[in-house]
């Protein structure tokens, strides 16, 4: 049943307060701030239901009235405290209490401090209207809790107070209203002299791109900590030129801002601790002047640069705590260690919290305990040498692949281009043929080509070029083959190779091949044009490469006829370059015939039956020119020596 409270008085000690010790089982549940406002009236952890302004009389001198952890859910409607004509402090929290109505507390017109955390009963409740817009009324109220109510919508949606200083928004669903509604984007915008705002526990993962401009420009302190926020941004803090204090601890921030003067010249202490950074920007303090306490405990940071916290040179940072990061104790943190000893930073618990975490040998060491600066000096030595040593490793082994795999494209390359430089001129006194033209002499067509059209074209027509030497015509008879082939070759500035599918697969074009390639080696001039009259070596290195750096010199027989024109004139240019062509010496160079992978062989089409070359006696004749590169190997590695094909 309940019944009126009649407050006892002692006139000289004021409100009776019970002195028992072992009636309280519990320490008193009144705050402290209560108690420094004056007398105070406790009634909290009762069964108070109700609240009738007939239950209390004589309290006209009560300050602070504890209310709260009781069961009150009146509607309040500005009667329920007419007797308390001097309060300054009402706690009603842990109750049920239903605010609606615009008059609710207006009686309490000298009200500073009103807690009404943990009423979340009616704010729950889908249908019911809340309503805030009795602050307006209270003056003079500077304090105002309304955490832990699960508040997620109001009537008003923005908050008016010209005299409240500290909003306490803890534990509410700023998540919902934000995205539900963008007028409730303005829900603190109206309180003019804000300067304390803590919006924490609300369940926020993201934030709106411009709330902070929706925000009192006079807030120094904000709190937004125990969300679960993946991203900051940082630029937002300009609506915010007062701001001193920023919390955001407990969130899942991963990044930070790259500069932080950019956005912000009044911060002086910011809380970024139990989040997921792993990197600070070398330029994160950079030009801030007024930060004092940096909070990066319980993150992930293994790299800790000492540019990263220097602020500039007319502040410094006091207070910098990195407790329980997975710190990487190598030689790199030994620039901070010694920044560190010369500054006058403070680190709490930097001898048990703040600890090494890799290499393994110095896992769970306080940072402090090592000795980096004689360990890291030799090191330095050795980094050098191993950088040195590495670099020389890496350079000869890289050469030796390089070499290996690409020798002989290098090597035809470098001397091609020696030999450019070097300009090496064949005497025109020396050559008795301007070309000597080699091609199947037993392929019918190929013979009629060569004798009806190329001869013409070269020595009858246009810019003449003359003498040829045709085998069918100029070879001298009765003199061996061989001989007539090394002549042929040797007193020609070019030789003329007019390919098909079954002559590059003749030993006489090999051999005309391996002759050319001698004067190749040991006069360092080039003397092979190719005739290409069918798509034949298709995947030969050296034709690739001699149609990079001397494509003159590789012609094709065009398959439209209007294109002929320009072949016999591209050919007479490739004989007539007598020294603009590829002249060089290249001592060792695989052979020619080797690339262009055309078999090897020392025989010919006039070898006896046993495959050499007779004399009238069937004996070997006297050694000649030709004769002597039957004791050179063959143009493969493969090939048996040219002697097996001479008697």
């Amino acid at each position: 049943m309940l019944f009126s409270y009649r407050l006892l008085w002692d006139r000289r000690e004021g409100p009776y307060i019970h002195t028992n010790e072992q009636f309280r089982h519990y320490p008193p549940f009144t705050k402290a701030e209560c108690l420094a406002t004056g007398p105070v009236l406790d009634l909290s952890r009762n069964n108070i239901y109700h609240i009738n302004q007939i239950f209390f009389t004589g309290a006209e001198n009560i300050t602070c009235l504890n209310l709260s952890s009781n069961f009150i859910a009146s509607y309040f409607n500005g009667t329920e405290f007419t007797h308390f004509p001097r309060l300054k402090y009402l706690d009603l929290s842990h109750n049920r209490v239903y605010m609606r109505s615009d008059s609710a507390l207006n009686e309490l017109k000298e009200l500073q401090v009103l807690d009404l955390s943990h009423n979340k009963h009616y704010f729950e409740v889908a249908g019911v209207r809340n309503s805030l817009a009795f602050m307006e009324n209270l003056q003079f109220l500077k304090v105002l809790n309304l955490s832990w109510n699960e508040i997620n919508s109001l009537t008003n949606k923005t908050l008016k107070s010209d005299s409240l200083k500290e909003l306490q928004f803890q534990a509410n669903r700023l998540d919902i209203m934000w995205k539900k509604d963008r007028g409730f984007k303005s829900l603190f915008k109206s309180l003019s002299n804000l300067t304390h705002l803590d919006i924490s526990y609300n369940k926020l993962s993201e934030i709106p791109d411009d709330i902070f401009s929706y925000f009192p420009r006079t807030l120094t302190y904000l709190s937004m900590s125990k969300n679960t926020l993946a991203n900051f941004e940082w630029e937002q803090l300009k609506y915010l030129p007062q701001l001193e204090t920023l919390d955001l601890s407990k969130n899942k921030l991963s990044k930070v801002a790259r500069t932080l003067s950019k956005h912000t010249s009044s911060l002086k202490v910011l809380d970024l601790s139990h989040n997921l950074i792993f990197k600070l920007h070398q330029s994160f303090l950079k030009d801030v002047k007024s930060l004092l306490i940096l909070s990066l405990a319980f993150n992930r940071l293994q790299h800790i640069s000492e540019a990263s916290f220097q602020t500039g040179s007319d502040h410094y940072l006091r207070m910098l705590n990195l407790q329980r990061n997975p710190i990487l104790c190598t030689c790199d943190f030994l620039d901070f260690i010694l920044w560190l000893e010369k500054s006058e930073i403070v680190l709490p618990r930097l001898a048990t919290d703040v600890l090494c975490d890799l290499p393994e040998s110095k896992r769970g060491h306080p940072m402090v305990s090592l000795d980096l600066k004689n360990a890291c000096i030799n090191n330095s030595i050795a980094q050098m040498l191993y950088v040195l040593t590495s670099s020389i490793i890496t350079v000869m082994m890289s050469t030796t692949i390089v070499i290996h795999v690409f020798y002989w494209d290098i090597s035809y390359i470098y001397n091609f281009w020696r030999a450019k430089i070097k300009s090496y001129y064949l005497k025109m006194n020396d050559c008795t043929y301007d070309a000597f033209v080699m091609y199947d002499t037993k392929d019918p067509m190929v013979a009629e080509w060569v004798l009806n059209h190329l001869r013409f074209e070269l020595e009858d027509r246009g810019r003449r070029v003359h003498p040829l030497c045709l085998a069918e015509r100029d070879w001298t008879p009765g003199i061996p083959i061989m001989d007539n082939l090394n002549q042929s070759v040797n007193r020609s500035r070019k030789t003329i190779f007019v390919l098909t599918e079954g002559f590059v697969h003749s030993a006489i074009f090999k051999m005309a091949a391996f002759l050319a390639q001698q004067r190749l080696l040991e006069e360092g001039v080039d003397v092979m044009v190719l005739v290409l009259l069918e798509p034949v070596l298709r995947h030969s290195r050296i034709l690739n490469l001699r149609r990079c750096l001397c494509g003159h010199s590789v012609l094709e027989w065009p398959r439209n006829s209007a294109a002929e024109g320009f072949f016999w004139q591209s050919l007479r240019n490739a004989v007539r370059l007598e020294s603009q062509a590829a002249q060089y010496r290249a001592p060792g160079i695989v052979d020619v015939t080797h690339s262009l992978e055309l078999g090897a062989s020392c025989q010919y089409a006039d070898a006896g039956p046993t495959g050499t070359h007779t004399g009238p006696s069937g004996g070997c004749r006297e050694p000649t020119s030709a004769q002597l590169l039957c004791n050179e190997t063959g143009p493969f590695a493969d090939s048996p020596p040219l002697s097996e094909y001479c008697a």
